[in-house]
């Protein structure tokens, strides 16, 4: 899915918290990841000012955090390590945010072995969507 830019900027910057300088935003790299990991469905990559990797993941069902989420973070990690990006965040988008944090949280960590530069956010996906598809 093709997000706008202004869309990016502000889920980025008011949703997930990122205090990058402006000029980072000026360069936004957007692609699917359906060829890196096809047994993953719904998820989107965004590159920031080839510095900030943020995997966007659309969740269908709570089941597919066990099944996904430990795969996303290992995946992510190693673009962010074998590319020298910065920080990797992996925003899960869910209609049931409550239910999912815990346990996303809980995989996160086991997967993430605590390295500051990975992030988690789960995130409403309604509110989410119809912030990054705002028009340009």
């Amino acid at each position: 899915m093709q997000y706008s830019h202004d869309g990016i900027e502000i889920f980025v910057r008011q949703t997930l918290g990122c205090t990058c300088p402006e000029e980072v935003f000026q360069h936004i790299e957007q692609a699917s990841l359906a060829a890196s990991v096809p047994e993953i469905p719904g998820i989107d990559r965004i590159l920031i000012g080839r510095k900030l990797l943020i995997y966007v993941w659309e969740l269908s069902d709570l089941k597919e955090l066990e099944q996904y989420l430990p795969a996303l973070v290992t995946t992510g990690k190693q673009e962010r390590n074998l590319l020298g990006y910065n920080r990797f965040r992996l925003v899960v988008l869910t209609q049931d945010p409550p239910n999912a944090q815990v346990r996303a949280e809980e995989l996160f960590a086991e997967s993430a072995s605590a390295e500051p530069k990975l992030h988690l956010h789960v995130v409403n996906k309604n509110a989410a969507t119809q912030v990054l598809q705002r028009p340009a």
